[in-house]
């Protein structure tokens, strides 16, 4: 499930929650928690990656990486209640994603061609927000 579209997090944190983690904490432990999971999925699908757009993976992986940091500084000063009222936002968003995403992404496929810049500025807001939540990223 989380190799697959992120949806990990839809398990490991509710059940931090109910062990009675302060939410922010329960991010923050299930995405690191699900990280080693993560990165044997990308081993795995390592062949299938190439370049998109023109922008190399190892460009791609930087941009994701700097804004998982962005995204993590953000969660940081976030207060526990500001993030309590965020997270049935962030859920929906996520399950949004993982429910229509790829109907999504064919849509826009047919009607769209993103560019090398555009392609940047994506990712970099998909590192950012998987820095923060990380629920349904994959």
């Amino acid at each position: 499930m989380n190799a697959l579209a992120g949806g990990g997090s839809f398990a490991t944190m509710p059940a931090l929650i109910g062990l009675g983690v302060p939410s922010t904490f329960a991010n923050a432990t299930s995405n690191v928690s699900l990280q080693p999971g993560a990165m044997a999925s990308a081993w795995t699908y390592r062949h299938g990656l190439e370049p998109v757009s023109g922008v190399g993976m190892r460009t791609m992986a930087g941009i994701t990486f700097v804004g998982g940091l962005i995204g993590s500084l953000l969660l940081v000063a976030t207060s526990a209640r500001a993030f309590d009222l965020i997270v049935p936002w962030l859920l929906l968003f996520a399950t949004l994603a993982i429910a229509f995403g790829t109907q999504a992404s064919l849509w826009l496929r047919s009607r769209v061609e993103i560019g090398p810049k555009s392609l940047v500025a994506v990712q970099a807001m998909l590192g950012v927000y998987g820095g923060y939540f990380g629920v349904g990223s994959g």
